[in-house]
């Protein structure tokens, strides 16, 4: 469907991030977390889910979506705040059961948690771990007025719309179609063959220019030659005549005495 609109808006998809991985890669390369070893986990607070993430060596190995977010810790904190350090629990219990890599050796919060304090206070009790507050903002370069504004949402993350911006060109998933790929595919096929054509084209094009100069230069030079020669030419026809005459002279000469001479011998 966002395709669909995309493409009628007069806009090409070239790509479909997968949020996790780029806002891991974000605050693994911001802060210099597991880039060459470690394992770190992130929460982002949204307003009615929270990602559990973890990652290795900058790579996103382990994502949990949390169906509780910032409007339910902050509107109906007495409720959830239990409810959320259960399912971050269970989080981190099922990414252990995997036995994908070891356990987190950092915890890191975001997104829209700045407001609830006594979240981060209950999940370090409970898990027994420390937890740093990290604001996305100072992690990701960008003018004040888009901070102010994006901090006047206090219940709203946009780490996972900023983060693939920021993470273009590096993230290894692409939820493009097939189709789309293949229509692309096709495309680049279609602009080779162009190319490929225009460039025949512009080869025939020279080898004809190569043919039709030296046909030109060779024709120009022979019309040279033509001129050159045309007073010889006509000398030539006038010795060609004057030949002719001393040849029917010679000729008749050598026949004239044949008559006396058929008379000697019969005689």
């Amino acid at each position: 469907r966002q395709i669909e609109i995309l493409d009628r808006a007069g806009f090409r998809t070239e790509n479909i991030f997968f949020a996790p991985e780029a806002m891991s890669r974000l605050y693994a390369k911001s802060l210099k977390l597991g880039l060459e070893s470690g394992v770190f986990a992130l929460l982002n607070i949204d307003t009615n889910f929270t990602d559990f993430i973890i990652t290795s060596q900058g790579k996103l190995i382990f994502i949990r979506s949390i169906p509780i977010g910032a409007q339910q810790l902050i509107n109906e904190k007495d409720r959830y705040e239990i409810r959320f350090v259960e399912e971050v629990k269970r989080s981190i219990e099922a990414y252990v059961n995997e036995q994908i890599d070891s356990s987190p050796e950092k915890f890191i919060m975001t997104g829209a948690a700045k407001d609830n304090p006594d979240i981060k206070g209950m999940l370090e009790e409970r898990l027994g771990v420390a937890i740093n507050f990290s604001p996305y903002f100072e992690n990701i370069s960008i003018s004040n007025n888009a901070r102010d504004e994006s901090a006047s949402f206090k219940n709203i993350s946009f780490l996972d719309v900023i983060s693939p911006l920021v993470s273009v060109g590096r993230t290894e998933t692409n939820f493009i179609p097939e189709e789309i790929k293949l229509r692309k595919l096709f495309e680049e096929k279609s602009k080779d063959l162009v190319k490929i054509g225009i460039f025949v084209m512009i080869a025939l094009a020279l080898i004809g220019g190569i043919f039709l100069s030296k046909i030109y230069f060779k024709s120009a030079y022979l019309s040279n030659l033509r001129k050159k020669f045309e007073p010889i030419n006509e000398e030539a026809k006038d010795l060609a005549k004057t030949f002719s005459r001393v040849e029917a002279v010679k000729f008749y000469l050598r026949d004239r005495g044949i008559s006396l001479e058929i008379l000697s011998e019969l005689y």
